[in-house]
């Protein structure tokens, strides 16, 4: 073998960069339709099994003579290149690379095939190289998953003809590449050159950028309750940013809309030159066409989708600034999709900002991207007192009798007989509970999951066989019955799986997570740090119970700059919002809240436990005084709707809204000087008495022995403590807070309050 020749000669100032085959490819060799139309695939362990399975079969044919997982490795100038072939079969000159499919082969998409011999084109080239060969043969092989059979795609190429593949395709991401990491350097620069944007930091606020600092270098999660109104986004980001040369990118993960309008405001003020900053939003918000299929012959931003991306993402990234309107004015200028095109940027943004799902949940994107591409991240939780509930969302599992019904009347003659066969299992699992309005079982009975198993299976085969989509009806089944299987089997004591009966022959089963921890910590330990931070986090050893954040985690409790002098906080002993009393409350309430309005006029806000009893509340408001500006929060508000009721709170008014706690209201909206004077807050927001909750209940008593302050006294304070927070923004700010319950006065109730209320 001669000696290899010489790599090309490049300018210092050129910074070195490194890619994986499998990221230059998808970044350069993607071609034609969007597609995502769904087709049965293999999973992740069934694909490492599937590929071990071809490599045994080689190795008893051939021996020695086949090499399994060949490290190739190659330059092209300042680009290094490298990557695992599946297999080398040395006397036949032939590289292998192995995919495993379900279904049709030919009904796979054309894009995917282009994508799987671009990386096997890549490999050719880089064996060409280090072997001297002149020509190689490149096999792509599609293992069957139902069967194990082979089916292989041959091709005869030259090592000129592959070099010409390889330089097309490093070149295009070269120019990228290195004028991305021209900019980091650059980025780096301005980053330490970042001052803090104000003459001086709140008291508190230096505390915790301090902290997330100190855990960003030290590679260790951080756990910090600090009080509303400090700029705790300010504190986070600064710190995080400071410190980024130890990660590749930034997730700041918000529980709503407000938070990510927040964080984005926050990255504004900080200004960094040349930082990249992508916000990321759901696909209901981001969709031009949602009764459109998701391919090219359904959507017209789906056909040629990757014919077009390139320079919709160069257009893109030079903007710096991807928020959701630009993203979508680029997208519209390019006629592509923007949901998806924003999920392109993600491998180039500096600082994504999103929901807790796209890194938290089971099949989360920027989880998903980070571990495949191998990203050190800092992970952001703003917010964090709401990552419990939605966490447990995300890793439970609904499905109705329902389901079966609506799914029988579209599906195919083939899967009528697994839909019965499930339908029967309801029966049967239904049979002698006539009396039960609601039951429980420690697991799904064995002949219930086996009917799920088969309808998934028939449902899969159906697909692949005819290369085209469930109706919706069917398709919400399929996914249910999917979610229900992967949430049963490595379920356990942190489940309640049970039945409701929901009218004659109806019912609904619930798989119902109670403690996220086993499935967040992966996202945990994956990170560099995952920093979660809120104004509500006390006990600190209930979040990390529950959110199974690691031993060594350290927490902090910030202590407030306000005093008490800022917030009169009153305690009425008087009135009960207990559920039997609650009418009887009314008239007391609306006596304290006129007394004081008359007393101080300006805008208050008064929180209540349900809609039906804000109703109540504002009726009586109005029989009292007529003349009096109310508005009042709705069911189902819309974004232009919440924030039409918050541009009520304008400086110097006079009016009342009214809200329930808990909800849009109640959190991540800054009414700062007037125009917020006092809130009441007419419930402890204790999460509703009902058999769910007393099983729940149970259970945590067993697993943690603090059963009703987990699942009632705790979640519910937590509340009331974010609602009272609208109050006090700043240290300027003055307020008056009404408690509307005597349970407040309870010693264990008053303990979870803020430490500098003053509170008798």
């Amino acid at each position: 073998m001669s000696e290899r020749a010489p790599e090309p000669e490049r300018s210092p100032d050129e910074p070195v960069c490194k890619v994986s085959v499998r990221a230059l490819c998808e970044f350069a060799a993607k071609r034609g339709d969007l597609d995502l139309r769904f087709t049965p695939a293999t999973t992740a362990a069934e694909g490492i099994e599937l590929h071990q399975l071809i490599a045994r079969r080689r190795r008893t044919e051939h021996g020695d003579n086949y090499i399994a997982e060949l490290q190739l490795q190659g330059k092209f100038d300042n680009l290094h290149v490298n990557g695992r072939a599946d297999g080398w079969l040395v006397p036949l000159q032939t590289l292998e690379e192995v995919k495993s499919f379900r279904g049709r082969l030919d009904k796979m998409p054309d894009n995917h095939r282009h994508l799987h011999w671009a990386q096997l084109k890549i490999y050719g080239h880089l064996l060409c190289q280090q072997e001297r060969l002149e020509t190689v043969t490149l096999t792509l092989v599609y293992i069957d998953a139902a069967d194990n059979s082979e089916h292989l795609l041959v091709e005869h190429w030259t090592a000129e003809l592959l070099a010409d593949f390889w330089r097309a395709t490093c070149g295009a991401f070269l120019r990228w590449a290195q004028a991305e990491l021209r900019l980091r350097r650059e980025r780096e620069k301005n980053i330490q050159a970042l001052s803090f944007p104000f003459p001086e930091f709140q008291v508190g606020q230096r505390q915790l950028a301090e902290n997330i600092y100190q855990a960003v270098k030290s590679e260790r999660c951080l756990l910090a309750e600090a009080p509303t109104g400090i700029g705790k986004t300010l504190a986070s980001l600064f710190p995080a940013l400071k410190a980024s040369r130890a990660v590749d990118k930034i997730f700041y993960l918000c529980a709503k809309t407000p938070g990510r309008a927040l964080a984005l405001d926050g990255l504004a003020t900080l200004n960094v030159p040349d930082l990249k900053v992508l916000e990321l939003i759901a696909r209901d918000k981001a969709c031009k066409h949602p009764d459109l299929a998701c391919h090219g012959d359904s959507c017209p931003l789906a056909r040629g989708f990757y014919d077009r991306l390139a320079a919709a993402r160069a257009e893109a990234i030079d903007l710096r600034w991807m928020n959701a309107d630009a993203v979508k004015r680029v997208a519209a200028e390019h006629q592509i999709c923007p949901y998806y095109l924003t999920q392109e940027l993600c491998r180039w943004a500096d600082v994504v900002v999103a929901d807790y799902n796209y890194y938290f949940d089971d099949t989360a994107l920027l989880y998903g991207l980070a571990v495949s591409l191998q990203w050190r991240v800092a992970v952001l939780v703003d917010e964090a007192h709401n990552l419990i509930d939605r966490a447990r969302a995300m890793y439970s599992a609904t499905l109705t009798r329902d389901h079966s019904k609506w799914a029988l009347r579209v599906a195919p003659k083939a899967l009528h007989a697994p839909i019965k066969a499930l339908d029967k299992r309801w029966q049967a699992l239904l049979k002698g509970k006539q009396l039960a309005q609601r039951f429980t079982f420690d697991q799904l009975p064995d002949k219930f999951v086996i009917a799920l198993q088969n309808l998934v299976s028939e449902c899969s085969r159906w697909q692949a066989e005819k290369g085209q989509p469930l109706e919706p009806a069917l398709q919400e089944l399929f996914f249910a019955a999917s979610q229900c299987l992967r949430i049963a089997e490595p379920a356990d004591d942190s489940y309640i799986f049970d039945a409701e009966k929901t009218g004659r022959g109806e019912a609904e089963i619930h798989l119902r997570n109670l403690v996220p921890g086993p499935w967040l910590a992966p996202r945990f330990d994956y990170s560099v740090t995952t920093v979660l931070f809120s104004a509500t986090l006390k006990p600190l050893d209930y979040q990390c119970k529950l959110l199974g954040l690691a031993p060594d985690t350290v927490t902090l409790m910030v202590p407030s700059p306000f005093h008490a002098s800022q917030l009169r906080v009153n305690i009425c002993r008087d009135v009960s919002t207990r559920f039997q009393h609650r009418d009887k409350s009314l008239p007391l309430i609306v006596d304290k809240v006129m007394t004081q309005y008359r007393a101080e006029p300006g805008n208050y806000l008064v929180f209540l436990s349900s809609f039906d009893y804000l109703e109540k509340v504002a009726l009586a408001l109005q029989f009292a005084a007529p003349d009096l500006t109310l508005w009042k929060q709705q069911r189902g508000m819309g974004e232009p709707a919440r924030q039409a009721f918050v541009a009520n709170f304008q400086p110097r008014a006079r009016g009342i809204g009214l809200a329930v706690l808990g909800g849009a209201f109640g959190e991540g909206i800054d009414l700062t000087g007037d125009r917020l004077v006092g809130a009441f807050i007419a419930t402890l927001g204790l999460p509703q008495f009902n058999p769910v909750n007393e099983d729940i209940k149970q259970r945590l008593d067993d697993c943690f022995g603090s059963g009703y302050d987990y699942v009632y006294l705790y979640p519910g304070l937590q509340k009331v403590v974010q609602a009272a927070g609208r109050i006090i923004r700043s240290t300027n700010d003055k307020g008056v807070l009404y408690l509307l319950d005597d349970r407040f006065s309870q010693a264990k109730v008053k303990s979870l309050l803020p430490d500098w209320w003053q509170v008798d």
